[in-house]
């Protein structure tokens, strides 16, 4: 199995709903702690993450992250564009709202597994436009589960203060992966599982 998330996302079929909310909690708790200690991780994507061989995913790739609450950058042109949020794109801004946005696109990833960039088919610079435009820029039609339609609108809040910190999203994703664990053991216990 290749240690790579994206890839693995891509490659594996019939990967339960409850596996991807528990992917999107391990890297909701990965990004809780970097928070926690004012790092900012700068390039959250599925390409920026492993998946160990008890299929549980890993960050990596911190090559662009930066110690601190804030950093303003000048030069964006080798930046992901498709994964940043408007005030970055506008300001070049990031912090951990930024990095929550980017979040938000990662969940959109684990939604389709990867088939296609984030705001396919756009080009970049469609693209661009449509984050700073558009009210919510990664919802996205298909993928599931679709549960986590309202992490990434939360997460891809327009405004970076109405957007949660890691804490809440750790919180809120912990709920929903309970919520399906719940779901399955009441089916499992069910008389008629049918």
């Amino acid at each position: 199995m290749s240690p790579y998330f994206q890839k693995y996302l891509q490659k594996t079929s019939n990967i339960p709903n409850k596996q991807i909310i528990l992917f999107a909690l391990d890297i909701s708790k990965a990004m809780c702690h970097l928070a926690s200690k004012s790092v900012i991780h700068r390039d959250l994507a599925a390409r920026n993450c492993l998946i160990t061989k008890d299929v549980r995913v890993k960050l990596s790739d911190f090559g662009l992250s930066v110690h601190g609450k804030q950093t303003v950058v000048k030069n964006l042109r080798k930046a992901p564009i498709r994964w940043l949020s408007p005030e970055t794109l506008s300001k070049g801004i990031f912090n951990e709202k930024t990095d929550v946005w980017s979040y938000g696109v990662l969940c959109t990833e684990l939604m389709t597994r990867c088939a296609a960039d984030p705001l396919a088919p756009r080009d970049l610079k469609e693209a661009q436009r449509w984050i700073k435009e558009a009210d919510h820029p990664h919802r996205i039609d298909g993928g599931e589960p679709r549960e986590l339609i309202e992490i990434v609108d939360y997460c891809c809040e327009k405004s970076p203060s109405a957007r949660p910190d890691f804490m809440i999203v750790r919180n809120k994703v912990h709920k929903l992966h309970q919520k399906f664990a719940d779901l399955e053991l009441a089916h499992a216990l069910s008389p008629n599982p049918n």
